[in-house]
C-alpha cells in the first residue's frame, strides 16, 4: 500500500485513512485530490491500495474511506459528517456516501460497501470516537478570526436575512465562518450560507441529538473560534454554559429581533436568563434595548444595530414601474398597495384583507398584491373571496429578492397589519424604493417610519384596527400629493440613515468593543444538557413524522386537516419527549 498524499495537518495518528483502489488514471486520481483538498476535514492521509496492502497503516487512524473513483459532487463536509453518523450507530459497519445526493439523503446504512461505491467505517481503534476527534482534526493555522454561528436553520425570513448580512461584511473582512443550524427544517437558504462559507453543518441531517454537544465541543476544538454569536437558537441558549465551561474567555453574544408572547418573551426572554455567561447583546431597536433593561439586564451590555437595505438595488424606478404594471395590466393611475411577508399570524393576513373590505367600502381606485405565502394562504383566498375582493387584490405567491425589488417598484403603499414585529426588513427595502407605509405600531417601527414617510397604527381590537387601518390607506388614496411627498421621505428617511454603510460601520464599531479574550464572566458551572437535548430530539421527530405525513397520498391536497394534525404531532411528541407530569407543571407555572 502505497502513500499517495496527506492532508494540511499531519501531526498524530490521521483521523480518516482514504483508499483508493488499483485502476484510477492520472485524471481520476487529480479529481480526486481536488475534492479532498476542499473537505473540512484536514487531518487525513490517502493511500494507493496494490498487491501487497498493509493493513497496519490504517489501524492507526479512526476511521477509513474507500473512495474507488472521484464523485461527481461531495460536499466539504461530507467527511466529518460520515464519520459522525457512524459515530451516531455503533452497530452500523459502513455508510455509503451517496454520488451526488444532498442533504440527510447522502449516507445510507450498509452491512458493507457495493463494490464501485463510495464507503466509510469506523476503524476498532476508534473506540473513543469522539474524544479522539476533539483532539486530532484542528484547522491549520490562519491568520483571521473566526466566527462561529448558532442558529435554528438556513430559512428565508428577516432573521436568516440578517445572519447572512453580517456573515457577508465578516467575510469582506477577512473572517472564517463556521455556521451551525440545529433544527430540522428544509433549510431553503443552504445555497446562500455555502456561498460565504464551506463550513455549514444541518445538525440532523448527521447526528442524533444524543451527540449535539459532543458534536459542539469539537467544532470549538478544530475551529478554536474567536466569537460565538447565538441568533434566535433555543440549542445556543440551552449550550452557553457548556461553551464558557469549554472555552472559559471566548466571547458569547446573541442577536435578537423581537419579544415574543411565549416563554417570558422568547429568544429575548432567554436573552435575560442567560445573560450572565454572555459577554453582548445584540438588538435591532431601540425598543427592544429597552425592554431587556427593564426585564433586568445591565444596560452597558445591550447594544443597538438597525438594520438597512441595499440602496442600489432598492430604490425608485420610473421605467421599471411602468414595465411592471403594464405586465399585470394594473392602470398608471392606480394606488396599488403592496403586502409581503409569510402568511402566518404573526403577519395577520385576516386583518388585512379585513382592513381592505372596509376600505373598498368608500373608495374604489386601488388594487393589492400579495406577495408570500404560508400557512393562511387557504384562509386568506377564502376571505378575499367572501369579502369579494378577488377582482382587487392577487395573491403572487413566493416572490425572490429580484421579483419583490420589481413589484416594490410597481407600488405606492406597504401595508403591514402585523401582530409584532421588531423592525420588519421588508420596511426598510419598501421604503428604499420610494413607498409609503402603513403598519402596526409595534416594537422599534417608529424608529424607522417616521411621521413623514407614513402611518403607524397602534394596536386594539380587531374590528377596530380594521377601520383604523382603512382610514389610513383612504388618506393616503383620497390625496395623492400626499401620497407622493411620503414615498419620496421615505426612500431619503432609508438613504440617509439606513444605508449599507451606516450598518457597516456600526457592526464593526460593535465588534472593535467586543474583547478577545473576553472578560471571565466569572466561574461556571455545566448545566446539565438534558433539556436542550431533549428539545432537539423532539423537534426533529414532529418534523420527520409531519414530513412523512405531507408526502402520504391520503393527505395530498386536505390542507386543513394537515393543519389540524401538525398541533396533534408537535403535542404528541412534547409529551413523549418531558412527559405529562413535567408539561403540566410548566403549564401551572406560566
Amino acid at each position: 500500500m502505497n502513500g499517495l498524499s496527506q492532508g494540511p495537518i499531519a501531526d498524530g495518528a490521521p483521523v480518516l485513512s482514504i483508499i483508493t483502489e488499483p485502476g484510477c488514471g492520472a485524471e481520476e486520481l487529480a479529481r480526486i485530490a481536488a475534492l479532498l483538498e476542499a473537505q473540512t476535514l484536514k487531518n487525513w492521509q490517502w493511500l494507493y491500495r496494490s498487491n501487497e496492502a498493509d493493513e497496519g497503516l490504517i489501524a492507526g487512524s479512526a476511521a477509513m474511506l474507500v473512495l474507488p473513483r472521484a464523485p461527481k459532487a461531495l460536499r466539504a463536509t461530507a467527511l466529518e459528517e460520515a464519520i459522525w453518523f457512524l459515530l451516531a450507530r455503533p452497530s452500523t459497519p459502513w455508510v455509503e456516501l451517496r454520488d451526488g445526493a444532498q442533504r440527510a439523503d447522502l449516507f445510507i446504512e450498509r452491512e458493507s460497501v457495493p463494490e464501485g461505491c463510495i464507503g466509510l467505517r469506523l476503524n476498532n481503534s476508534a473506540g473513543a470516537g469522539t474524544t479522539r476527534l476533539e483532539l486530532s482534526n484542528p484547522l491549520p493555522t490562519r491568520a483571521g478570526k473566526r466566527l462561529l454561528l448558532l442558529i435554528p436553520w438556513l430559512e428565508p425570513g428577516g432573521a436568516d436575512r440578517c445572519n447572512l448580512d453580517i456573515l457577508r461584511v465578516l467575510a469582506r473582512d477577512g473572517w472564517e465562518l463556521t455556521v451551525v443550524a440545529s433544527l430540522a427544517a428544509e433549510h431553503r437558504w443552504l445555497d446562500r450560507f455555502l456561498a460565504l462559507t464551506a463550513d455549514v453543518w444541518v445538525l440532523p441531517d448527521f447526528l442524533v441529538a444524543e451527540q449535539a454537544f459532543d458534536f459542539l465541543a469539537y467544532l470549538l476544538a478544530s475551529r478554536k473560534p474567536d466569537l460565538v454569536l447565538l441568533s434566535n437558537s433555543a440549542f445556543a441558549y440551552d449550550a452557553v454554559g457548556f461553551i464558557q465551561e469549554r472555552c472559559p474567555g471566548l466571547p458569547l453574544i446573541d442577536l435578537n429581533h423581537m419579544e415574543e408572547a411565549w416563554d417570558a418573551g422568547g429568544h429575548p426572554g432567554s436573552a435575560v436568563k442567560h445573560s450572565a455567561l454572555l459577554n453582548r447583546h445584540w438588538v435591532v431597536s431601540g425598543h427592544l434595548r429597552q425592554w431587556l433593561v427593564d426585564h433586568g439586564v445591565e444596560a452597558g451590555k445591550v447594544e443597538v444595530l438597525h438594520w438597512f437595505a441595499d440602496i442600489e438595488r432598492w430604490k425608485p424606478c420610473p421605467a421599471r414601474r411602468a414595465e411592471v404594471r403594464a405586465r399585470l395590466g394594473i392602470d398608471p393611475e392606480c394606488v396599488l398597495i403592496a403586502y409581503a411577508g409569510r402568511l402566518c399570524q404573526q403577519k395577520r393576513p385576516d386583518l388585512f384583507a379585513a382592513s381592505l373590505h372596509e376600505l373598498a367600502r368608500s373608495h374604489a381606485g386601488f388594487a393589492a398584491l400579495v406577495m408570500g405565502d404560508g400557512e393562511l394562504s387557504g384562509q386568506l383566498r377564502n376571505d378575499l373571496w367572501r369579502y369579494g375582493l378577488t377582482d382587487r387584490v392577487r395573491m403572487l405567491g413566493w416572490q425572490d429578492e429580484e421579483q419583490l425589488c420589481e413589484l416594490f417598484q410597481a407600488a405606492d403603499i406597504l401595508f403591514l397589519p402585523s401582530a409584532g414585529e421588531g423592525i420588519a426588513l421588508v420596511l426598510y427595502e419598501a421604503m428604499a424604493c420610494g413607498l409609503a407605509v402603513v403598519a402596526t405600531k409595534v416594537g422599534g417601527q417608529a424608529e424607522l417610519v417616521s411621521a413623514e414617510c407614513g402611518f403607524l397604527v397602534a394596536r386594539s381590537s380587531p374590528e377596530q384596527e380594521a377601520m383604523d387601518y382603512a382610514t389610513a390607506l383612504g388618506a393616503l388614496l383620497d390625496d395623492p400629493a400626499l401620497l407622493q411627498r411620503m414615498g419620496r421621505s421615505s426612500a431619503l428617511r432609508v438613504r440617509d440613515a439606513f444605508s449599507p454603510a451606516h450598518f457597516e460601520h456600526r457592526l464593526r464599531g460593535l465588534l472593535g468593543r467586543v474583547q478577545t479574550p473576553a472578560r471571565p464572566l466569572g466561574r461556571v458551572h455545566c448545566p446539565d444538557l438534558t433539556t436542550g437535548v431533549t428539545r432537539l430530539s423532539m423537534q426533529w421527530s414532529a418534523y420527520r413524522l409531519l414530513v412523512g405525513l405531507r408526502r402520504h397520498w391520503l393527505l395530498q391536497g386536505r390542507w386543513r386537516l394537515l393543519q389540524l394534525m401538525e398541533p396533534c404531532v408537535k403535542g404528541l411528541s412534547l409529551v413523549r419527549a418531558f412527559g405529562v407530569g413535567a408539561i403540566w407543571r410548566r403549564f401551572r407555572k406560566q
